[in-house]
């Protein structure tokens, strides 16, 4: 099995205040290691992360495809999974690519258990793409940081989850972009990231960056090998390090 833990694949731009498609990101050669995964012809099932957002998905689920194209592949089928046909999901076997779509964290792991998705893909043998939320989901304990007003406020609100099993590294997705945000007073790098990575260590991705995995099954507790490639820092103990450079890529 293969898994892509991604902060962004790319994959569009806007013109126009309109997103359309354009290749994706291959900055830290994320479209060439994907070629090598899953080939260039591979069925891709995208899973939305906002499974009644039906606009959205359609605009995305075009946008995929316009992307493969650009970016050199020849998909024979491309399924979007939404609440208006979320039997496709039975047909998961057949296909050799999973996006796990980014959108926001908690509504989307609601969704995912809801479908039993960690359980549909726990004996597939495949090639998985997380991106954004979809990453942060694909953990076993799923850090869910604060991204929307009254969250970091809100006392009740769950910060660690239980995801998909795929791995036990906690990803921040676009870092660069979110580090100096402030939701609800708070300042994300310096009360958010830092104070939460005394409670566990977060990996923190620029767009461009990802995490790359291979191991035997979905739940194996072992990895046959686990890469950073690109920019990206650790958070642990309150403290912050870089781990690793655009270009480079570096054991994890």
């Amino acid at each position: 099995m293969h898994i892509f833990l991604t902060s962004s694949m790319g994959g569009n731009k806007e013109v126009n205040g309109v997103k359309i498609p354009c290749h994706y990101d291959n900055r830290n050669h994320f479209v060439d290691l994907l070629k090598s995964a899953c080939g260039t012809s591979p069925k891709v099932m995208a899973i939305s992360s906002m499974p009644d957002s039906y606009e959205i998905n359609d605009m995305y689920r075009d946008i995929y495809i316009g992307a493969f194209k650009s970016s050199g592949f020849d998909i024979p089928e491309l399924v979007y999974v939404d609440l208006r046909n979320v039997g496709q999901l039975d047909r998961l076997p057949e296909f050799d690519l999973i996006i796990l779509c980014g959108g926001h964290v908690p509504t989307q792991n609601k969704w995912f258990k809801d479908i039993n998705l960690r359980s549909r893909i726990a004996n597939w043998d495949g090639t998985i793409v997380g991106i954004s939320a979809g990453t942060m989901n694909a953990a076993e304990v799923v850090y869910a940081q604060p991204e929307l007003e009254g969250e970091a406020a809100d006392p009740t609100f769950e910060r660690y989850l239980t995801g998909l099993g795929l791995t036990d590294i906690n990803v921040l997705p676009h870092f660069s972009e979110v580090r100096r945000f402030r939701i609800d007073g708070y300042h994300v790098e310096k009360d958010l990231t830092r104070t939460d990575s005394c409670t566990r260590p977060i990996l923190a991705l620029n767009d461009g960056s990802f995490v790359y995995i291979t191991k035997t099954t979905a739940h194996s507790d072992s990895c046959i090998s686990r890469y950073v490639y690109g920019n990206s820092w650790i958070f642990k103990d309150g403290r912050r390090r870089r781990y690793c450079f655009n270009g480079f890529k570096r054991k994890i």
